[in-house]
C-alpha cells in the first residue's frame, strides 16, 4: 500500500545487514548492501527530495566510513563529499539535528586527507569546522557532545604533528586529556 513507506523500511533494514557483515568480517557483502541502501534512498530522493534528504547524507557518510576501513580513499571521500553537501544544505533548516553529522562528515573527510600532503589545507579546514561545531554542541550538551570533541582535538592535535607543529599539537593533546580525565570522572 505505500512504497514509499517499505523502501523506508528497507533501507534500514539493508543498512543493518550491511552493517552485520562489515562487523563480521565481510566487507563484499556488505559493500552490496549498502549499494541497495544507497540505490534506495535515491531513487526516494528523486521521488520526494524533501523527505529523504537527511536519510540520503546519512548512507552516503556510512557507505563512506565504509571505503574508509576497506582503505579506499577515493571511494570514501567522494561519499563523505557527496554527505557533507547535503548536510551543509540541511543545516540552517534543521540545526539542532543536522550540526553532529556535518561535524562528524567533516572529521572523516579530515581523517582520509590526512597524511596527504597535496591535501594539507583541506584536512586543516575540515578538522577545523568539524572543531567549531563540536565545541558549540559540546557547551549545549557536555554528556552528549565531549567525548566528540576530545577526539576532533586529538585529530587535529596528530594533524598537527604531522606538520611539524608540535606546540599547537601539545595544546590539542592537552585539551583532550583534560576532556577525557572529566569524562572518565
Amino acid at each position: 500500500e505505500n512504497p514509499d513507506g517499505f523502501n523506508s523500511v528497507l533501507v534500514d533494514i539493508y543498512n543493518n545487514v550491511a552493517f552485520f557483515y562489515v562487523s563480521h568480517g565481510n566487507p563484499t557483502k556488505a559493500e552490496k548492501y549498502y549499494l541497495k541502501t544507497i540505490r534506495i534512498c535515491e531513487h526516494l530522493f528523486q521521488e520526494n527530495p524533501g523527505k529523504i534528504k537527511f536519510s540520503l547524507a546519512v548512507c552516503y557518510n556510512n557507505f563512506g566510513d565504509f571505503y574508509c576501513k576497506q582503505r579506499d580513499a577515493q571511494k570514501a571521500e567522494f561519499y563523505f563529499v557527496k554527505a557533507k553537501d547535503i548536510f551543509e544544505e540541511l543545516v540552517a533548516e534543521e540545526p539542532e539535528r543536522v550540526n553532529y553529522y556535518l561535524a562528524g562528515t567533516y572529521n572523516n573527510i579530515g581523517l582520509i586527507y590526512s597524511g596527504n600532503l597535496s591535501k594539507r589545507k583541506e584536512t586543516e579546514e575540515n578538522y577545523l569546522k568539524a572543531k567549531d561545531i563540536y565545541e558549540k554542541l559540546a557547551k549545549t550538551n557536555p554528556e552528549r557532545f565531549n567525548s566528540s570533541l576530545a577526539n576532533i582535538y586529538n585529530n587535529i592535535a596528530l594533524f598537527c604533528m604531522e606538520c611539524g607543529d608540535t606546540e599547537n599539537a601539545g595544546e590539542y593533546h592537552m585539551e583532550a586529556v583534560r576532556i577525557r580525565k572529566k569524562l572518565a570522572d
